[in-house]
């Protein structure tokens, strides 16, 4: 009896806990068309840089914030032009393991969680390769 009682203990623990997610989860090279039909790339090489494309215009190497402590996740593209900081805010949430959804908040100061109003800003990724 003690246990069952152990065993119906430790998977009532684990109900409802989300996987925690890490920059690991997002390495690699993510495709999708956002709501204007312009086609997206993101590639995260590491846990500091990616590299944004949007309808074939790639930007040059830039580096990424992202705060997994938040749902949606913070993701912040930081590029630096002429010594001047550029903050392209934004959010991602995992859909499964090879999906994201991606929204981009380029007046800044977002409001952190996803704008269904805006379809244009958000893009529904998947994973390449």
């Amino acid at each position: 009896m003690y246990q069952l009682s152990m065993l119906l203990f430790l998977l009532l623990s684990f109900v409802g806990v989300a996987p925690e997610r890490t920059y690991k989860d997002l390495v690699g090279k993510w495709e999708g068309e956002d709501g204007n039909g312009f086609h997206t790339v993101l590639q995260f090489i590491d846990n500091q840089k990616v590299i944004f494309t949007v309808e074939g215009e790639e930007m040059p190497a830039a580096t990424y914030k992202a705060d997994f402590r938040k749902n949606p996740i913070w993701l912040d593209i930081i590029n630096v032009v002429e010594d001047e900081e550029e903050i392209l805010e934004g959010i991602i949430q995992f859909q499964d393991r090879n999906t994201i959804k991606y929204q981009v908040f380029p007046d800044g100061d977002g409001p952190r969680k996803f704008d269904t109003s805006d379809p244009e800003t958000i893009v529904v990724l998947k994973r390449k390769g």
